[in-house]
């Protein structure tokens, strides 16, 4: 019997059947290349068709976030209210303005103020704020002009201002961050969705994707998920946006004081410290200058408030009856000091406020009114100049221009998108 040259009737036989399987294993593969294509396809399409209808217009002024809890719907006004939020989502006037020449968007400086309510102008006309008194007073003091940029938005805390205060810093490119703290349960026990982020080398991520992983391998899941959100398929499998909850009543008007911390907020409380001393340290690496602007809620400036407020809460977390109102603000400033950033210690601005209370504040809200907007503007102008902080800027601008891109803002798609997306206001 004749046999191949490998000598072995079974080998010829297997040679006789590789053609076949070879086709076999080509058609295999072309089909599962074509599977994984439509798939991503597919993903792609779904993913456009399900996020289409957020961007449509709402009558509500917030848009949920799964990093933030909610932010400003870009592109949102209300006459009423004499408030217009641009397609960055801030409020005021568009950015770029429509005739801006863009080598001057590039070497203006620029001062990125965020916080909660106050700061966002809450029931203040916007010709009445904070900011157009700033944009205003500085209009000649630079060439170009400064610009003064309102990313405040009601109701935030500390973690979700200084999360903010990062994500447009990416985008816009400040040359100065002003971020209002106070001491106020608001401000310290962050009770939204933010809440639910960590950070795992200095990235936010959900909590719930590293649970159980020992922290050595956490950057893990961490990279693993980052990844994975590119695919809407995923992000449609995450756990919803989900808000409310009950809220422990023991704790409810907590204050910052001489007092001890209760242990069960204790950790909320550090996470908000935690989440200043991650932008103290971003804003360092960027050569941004950081200024914590200490403020005190206006219903807590004036004494005859601030003894209500202690009778009134002193089971719900207030300070003992007694506190005078100096000890929070002062408690609160030897607490920032672990941050390593600069406090703009603003109390006697407020005790101000608080002693004009029928002029300053707004008796419908308890917010500023446009003349309480008018001190909290004066005393920044000050501040401002005391430090030169404008014409350094402009300098540092001079020799090194903002990219294009921040300039004009339009990093927006990537830098504000709506992850998970979805989500209509709170």
């Amino acid at each position: 019997m004749e046999t191949s040259s490998s000598g072995s009737p079974a080998l010829e036989a297997l040679d006789g059947e590789n053609p076949n399987r070879r086709a076999v294993l080509a058609a295999f593969g072309v089909a599962l290349v074509g599977v994984l294509i439509g798939t991503g396809l597919v993903d792609v399409v779904a993913g456009r068709a399900d996020d289409a209808p957020a961007a449509e217009g709402s009558d509500s002024l917030f848009l949920a976030d799964q990093e933030l809890g909610w932010a400003n719907r870009p592109d949102w006004s209300s006459e009423e209210f004499g408030v217009a939020i641009n397609s960055l989502g801030l409020r005021g006037p568009a950015l770029p303005a429509p005739d801006a020449a863009v080598d001057d968007l590039r070497r203006e400086p620029r001062v990125l103020v965020c916080g909660a309510s106050n700061v966002f102008g809450l029931g203040a006309p916007e010709g009445l704020t904070w900011r157009a008194r700033l944009q205003s007073e500085f209009a000649a003091a630079t060439d170009p002009a400064p610009r003064f940029v309102n990313g405040g938005v009601q109701g935030y805390s500390l973690v979700q201002s200084a999360r903010r205060a990062a994500r447009l810093a990416v985008l816009l490119e400040p040359d100065v961050i002003v971020l209002e703290v106070f001491p106020g349960r608001q401000a310290l026990l962050d009770s939204s969705p933010a809440a639910k982020w960590t950070r795992v080398g200095g990235e936010l991520v959900p909590a719930d994707v590293i649970e159980g992983w020992p922290t050595a391998l956490q950057v893990i899941p961490a990279r693993a998920h980052r990844l994975l959100m590119s695919s809407y398929f995923y992000r449609r499998s995450r756990p919803k946006i989900q808000f409310g909850g009950a809220a422990d009543q023991s704790t409810i008007d907590f204050m910052l004081s001489d007092a001890p911390i209760p242990g069960s907020i204790a950790p909320a409380v550090e996470q908000a410290r935690g989440e200043l001393t991650a932008l103290a340290r971003f804003c360092e690496e960027r050569g941004i200058v950081l200024r914590l602007a200490l403020l005190i809620e206006p219903r807590f400036s004036a004494d005859e408030h601030w003894n209500n407020y202690l009778e009134s809460a002193a089971e719900r977390g207030a300070p003992p009856a007694g506190t005078p109102k100096e000890e929070p603000p002062a408690a609160m400033l030897r607490w920032l000091e672990p941050t390593g950033a600069t406090v703009w210690d603003m109390s006697a601005t407020m005790y101000a406020i608080g002693a004009g209370w029928d002029e300053l504040v707004q008796a419908a809200n308890l917010h500023w009114s446009g003349e309480g907007h008018g001190l909290v503007a004066a005393e920044w102008a000050r501040l401002l100049r005391a430090e030169d902080l404008l014409e350094s800027a402009a300098a540092r601008r001079a020799e090194r221009p903002r990219s294009e891109d921040a300039a004009l803002g339009v990093a927006g798609d990537a830098v504000l998108e709506l992850e998970g997306a979805g989500g209509e206001g709170r």
